[in-house]
């Protein structure tokens, strides 16, 4: 009896995990599905997207690409492009890809809010119309916003008591993420981030401030 009543509560434990929902994949692949199925059949490439995607397709000469546009989405597009210039394509591996960056991005907050309240946080910004129609856009808009939810969630996680490096190393790689898709944008993120070290007292540390300085 005494050993049955020893398993028994590691038993529950172990249960329970197992029977756990992964309710942030579950969003991150509805997510996905809802692209295929209303976004991707029916968008052609817009101007903007010919014009990134022109950057480093190898089949057509490249469009006049002006100053206040940056690299990220042609970094993003160009083993794509290396393969294949259909459309279709694109739009399905972008769909894809944008609904693990989505689960990657709100994964950073789970062990800052919990798995339920990071789900449906994750869900309630998938939901937008506009999150849905630039998710399989090769347009900097959405790969601007997903690095930044990560890099604020990494930058409130880095504040604790012996943060690790892989902590800093994922805030300055989500900030140069950013700053890669939209240069301009990716300093509004870094801004406050770095002024915010200088006005809490409690984050007046220089590692999360240096990660956020190196990322941009």
């Amino acid at each position: 009896m005494t050993i049955r009543a020893a398993v028994r509560p590691q038993e529950g434990a172990e249960g329970r995990a197992r029977g756990r929902i992964p309710w942030l994949a579950l969003v991150a692949a509805g997510y996905a599905a809802v692209q295929l199925a209303v976004v991707t059949p029916l968008l052609g490439l817009g101007w903007d997207e010919t014009v990134y995607l022109s950057q480093v397709d190898p089949r057509n000469p490249a469009a006049y690409f002006s100053a206040p546009r940056s690299r990220g989405i042609g970094f993003l597009a160009a083993p794509l492009m290396a393969v294949t210039g259909a459309t279709p394509v694109i739009r399905i591996v972008l769909a894809l890809l944008s609904a693990v960056a989505l689960y990657a991005a709100y994964r950073v907050w789970r062990p800052l809010l919990g798995p339920g309240r990071t789900a449906l946080a994750a869900l309630l910004f998938a939901g937008l119309w506009v999150t849905v129609l630039y998710g399989p856009q090769a347009m900097p808009n959405l790969w601007v916003a997903l690095p930044a939810v990560a890099a604020t969630g990494l930058f409130l996680r880095a504040q604790r008591p012996g943060a690790s490096g892989v902590v800093l190393l994922g805030l300055g790689g989500s900030v140069a993420a950013a700053t890669l898709f939209r240069f301009s944008d990716g300093v509004w993120l870094a801004a406050p981030l770095l002024a915010a070290c200088g006005v809490v007292p409690a984050w007046r540390r220089p590692a999360p401030a240096l990660a956020v300085a190196g990322g941009l």
